[in-house]
């Protein structure tokens, strides 16, 4: 292969980060009179999309189809951009996810040229983005993106920590509408009548290491109660429910009839049925803190605002500690 084949041939690979099917067909008809180089090559791009196995037979191939160093490196970087999954999506709608602009205001920014991507002034917010790998400004700024959304939200009683039901009010329906299309659902439960704080999320991975009894995330409640409880019950030190005996608890009381209490599961209305055992009732439960994470005050009932990365690194260690 000549030397200005190898440039053409880098060229062709360079610009086919923006093309893969444009840049096979160019490896193709650039290496085509190289018998053995095109023979394995196309075997490579058309027998298999697995991109280990891939890059293995390029390290078996390159002996035999006689491929400069340089070349091979470009071409095993192509094929990892060519055969692994961009996740993309319009301008607009990354602008509105990330809560920088709502669609109409993304639209003028951009006739103003006010925005970039990959240092490009972009005019169009219909343009196609990879929002893990392109760098996209607003007016100077880089805007970050966050694969996972993590909220806090301050829930309202007499609405369903659900992701949808045909019939009542969901947590989800108090979001705007770009984010109820992202398929985000409650981190854990609270009852209708139940208030504070509540996660809500698309990191089905995390959610489930929080929500895990063997990680003994700690949930704390504040409660109100209709009469003073039993205190000789110990409903603190475990009391049989659904055929088991509950963890143990903390109560910290502030009266007869009000104070916190801290838990390390979920089981169904497991603090109503506590205190119900213990011949009380409870009138009114707050959740005020979730596995570190505190209710953030400043919120009112139904608002809700994105987790800071200090606070999800919170909940990620809470599940690694």
């Amino acid at each position: 292969m000549t030397a200005i084949r190898q440039k053409t041939l880098k060229n062709e690979l360079c610009s086919g980060y923006t093309d893969p099917v444009a840049f096979r067909n160019g490896i193709f008809r650039i290496i085509k009179n190289d018998n053995k180089a095109y023979l394995k090559l196309r075997f490579l791009f058309c027998l298999t999309k697995k991109v280990t196995f891939m890059l293995k037979l390029f390290t078996r191939t390159r002996k035999y189809a006689k491929i400069p160093s340089r070349t091979f490196g470009y071409l095993q970087m192509s094929v990892c951009r060519i055969f692994t999954t961009v996740e993309k999506m319009r301008l607009d709608k990354f602008l509105s996810q990330t809560k920088t602009l709502s669609r109409s205001e993304a639209t003028k920014a951009a006739k103003a040229g006010l925005i970039t991507v990959n240092g490009m002034t972009v005019r169009d917010c219909s343009t196609h983005i990879a929002p893990e790998t392109d760098v996209i400004g607003y007016q100077g700024a880089v805007i970050k993106y966050r694969k996972f959304i993590w909220i806090m939200m301050n829930k309202p009683s007499g609405v369903l920590s659900a992701s949808d039901d045909k019939k009542a009010k969901t947590v989800i329906d108090l979001l705007p509408p770009p984010l109820c299309s992202m398929g985000l659902f409650p981190c854990g439960r609270l009852d209708k009548d139940t208030v504070g704080l509540l996660l809500i999320t698309n990191d089905g991975e995390l959610s489930h290491k929080l929500l895990t009894p063997k990680n003994h995330a700690k949930k704390t409640y504040r409660y109100v109660l209709s009469v003073p409880y039993d205190t000789s019950k110990r409903i603190e030190d475990g009391i049989p429910m659904d055929g088991k005996i509950t963890k143990p608890a903390v109560i910290v009381s502030d009266s007869p009839v009000s104070g916190t209490i801290t838990l390390t599961e979920g089981k169904y209305h497991q603090i109503k049925r506590m205190f119900e055992y213990a011949g009380s009732k409870v009138t009114f439960l707050q959740r005020t803190d979730f596995a570190g994470l505190h209710l953030d005050n400043t919120l009112k009932d139904g608002e809700w605002r994105y987790l800071t990365e200090e606070e999800t690194e919170i909940l990620k260690k809470a599940v690694n500690s």
